[in-house]
Parts: structure tokens; C-alpha cells; sequence
């Protein structure tokens, strides 16, 4: 008989079934959270009040990069908003 290193494979077929199981469940769990933070860190450039919220810096670069293009379309938002007062591209500028 092999020696079991913690594998799924040395275990008998009835506790493989539940080792494979935990596994899946663990998986799905982080996945869970990461949509959990995506869904935080995405925000419309319309709620700027949005970045005022302290939230925890993610270990997650997809979710980090997530925060941050979102902070640039309110960044964006603003500028298009504030037209540069005196810039001739302004609508507000030409009446």
C-alpha cells in the first residue's frame, strides 16, 4: 500500500468523494468573495461619494485594478463636468 502524502487519490473511494467535495466548496467560497469584491470595487463615475468609503486594499490585482479604473471614471467625470472654465471645447463657453 503507497504511503498517503495528503493527496485525493491515496484516500479510500468513499472520502475521496468528500475531500473532492470540501474542495469544490472551498473553491466556490473564494469565488464567491471575489465577486463580493469585484462588486465593491466597481462603482458608476456618478457616485463620487463612493471614494470617500475606506475600503481594505485587496490582495486580489484583478479587484485592485477593478477600484482603480473605476476612481478614473470619476476622475474623468469630473473634468468633463468641470469643463476647464475658460476652454472654447466647453458648451457652456460658447453661449
Amino acid at each position: 500500500m503507497p504511503i498517503c502524502d495528503g493527496r485525493v487519490g491515496c484516500f479510500p473511494p468513499a472520502l475521496r468523494h468528500l475531500e473532492v467535495r470540501r474542495a469544490l466548496q472551498e473553491v466556490e467560497e473564494k469565488q464567491h468573495r471575489r465577486e463580493l469584491e469585484m462588486a465593491n470595487a466597481t462603482f458608476d463615475p456618478a457616485h463620487r461619494e463612493t471614494l470617500e468609503i475606506a475600503m481594505p486594499e485587496s490582495s486580489d490585482a484583478g479587484v485592485r485594478l477593478r477600484r482603480f479604473l473605476s476612481t478614473l471614471g470619476v476622475i474623468r467625470a469630473q473634468v468633463a463636468e468641470a469643463c476647464f472654465a475658460r476652454s472654447a471645447a466647453c458648451p457652456r463657453n460658447r453661449e
